[in-house]
Parts: structure tokens; C-alpha cells; sequence
């Protein structure tokens, strides 16, 4: 069976199979603001990688075939939400940016983003400590 991962705010894991079957647990996602900006599936470790907005992903293995179970909470850098996988190796990779201080705002005004630091754009690379076993 295929196992389909994807993540939901604020704190909700969901894997989907091609049997229609749905599984819902709630996990929290990401350390400091719950949300999920990217989830992939790594069908070779049986991994869901929930990608945070806030520097964290969600690391959550398939237990049983009814039962999501989370590993690690992996500290990577804020803003870091956009992620891809490279199923071969068994790599995440995330954008990263430095940013600029955010300006003060006056009670009631809303936030503006922040800016990305010219030039410090790169690419965060993770991957297992060892050849996984599926």
C-alpha cells in the first residue's frame, strides 16, 4: 500500500493510502509556532517530513500501519520551509535565508514580512545517520 503524508495546522499528521484509508493524529508540529509550510513522504524509510516556518521539522514514522509516531523535532533555521526530497539517498533539502531586523510597528498596525539579506540565500542539506532498512 502507498502511504501519502501531509502535514496540517496547528499540530495534525495525516497519511493517506491508496486503499482510501485515512489516518489522523495529532502530533505537534514545529517547536515554537505550530503549522506545516511543506510535507513530504519518504516511501523507502516510511518517514513524513513536516518542514516549519518557524526552524523545526517534524520528523514521524509510520509505527504500524495505523499508528504515526513522531521521531525527532529537528532544529534547522528560521524561515526554512520550502523542502524537497531526494528518495535515492534519503535527503531532505530546505531554503534558507538570513533576514533583516523586523521594524517596529505601531499597536494595531499589522506586521510587515521581513526582508532577505542579499546574498545569503542557500540550500540546508540533511540526511540519516546511516543507510536506513526498510
Amino acid at each position: 500500500m502507498t502511504r501519502h503524508g501531509s502535514g496540517c495546522s496547528p499540530a495534525v499528521t495525516t497519511a493517506d493510502g491508496d486503499d482510501g484509508q485515512r489516518q489522523r493524529q495529532g502530533h505537534r508540529l514545529g517547536a515554537h509556532r505550530p503549522g506545516v509550510d511543506a510535507t513530504v513522504f519518504d516511501p523507502g524509510t516510511r518517514l513524513v517530513f513536516n518542514a516549519c516556518g518557524d526552524g523545526t521539522v517534524t520528523i514521524v514514522r509510520e509505527a504500524t500501519p495505523d499508528t504515526l509516531a513522531v521521531l525527532q523535532t529537528l532544529a534547522t533555521e528560521r524561515g526554512s520551509r520550502t523542502m524537497a526530497l531526494d528518495p535515492i539517498t534519503h535527503r531532505i533539502y530546505l531554503g534558507a535565508a538570513r533576514f533583516e531586523p523586523l521594524p517596529e510597528t505601531a499597536p494595531g498596525t499589522a506586521r510587515p514580512r521581513p526582508k532577505i539579506l542579499s546574498g545569503s540565500f542557500r540550500i540546508l542539506v540533511y540526511g540519516p545517520a546511516e543507510t536506513p532498512h526498510p
